[in-house]
């Protein structure tokens, strides 16, 4: 494993990322038997998950770390394989999911 992957605050990081992502796709199926409070509190954790690979995503690209770069590309991959098309920003897809969260927040409020 590379210095960037060993070090102990990357590894924090990604371990939090696999647990949001754990728990964010164990509550997605039940995301509408929630009630409110329920179904704010699962956004919360879409957007604190989101917030988290993004600073992810941000130190990979910083990185000159040969497995930082894969992993970053890797991403860069994943993104053109949902449809967001070539030469899309990453940063703009977590920004554009940070929007939605935030719409569907409003809409629970309404």
């Amino acid at each position: 494993m590379s210095d960037f992957m060993n070090s102990e605050f990357v590894q924090e990081s990604l371990d939090n990322i696999e647990r949001l992502q754990g728990e964010v796709f164990n509550d997605a199926f039940n995301y509408s038997q929630f009630n409110d409070d329920e179904k704010r509190e699962h956004l919360e954790k879409m957007a604190e998950l989101i917030e988290a690979q993004k600073m992810m995503y941000v130190r990979m690209s910083l990185s000159d770390d040969p497995e930082a770069i894969e992993r970053r590309k890797h991403i860069e991959e994943f993104v053109k394989l949902m449809g967001f098309g070539n030469g899309v920003d990453v940063r703009s897809v977590f920004s554009e999911m940070h929007q939605y969260l935030q719409q569907a927040k409003k809409d629970l409020d309404t």
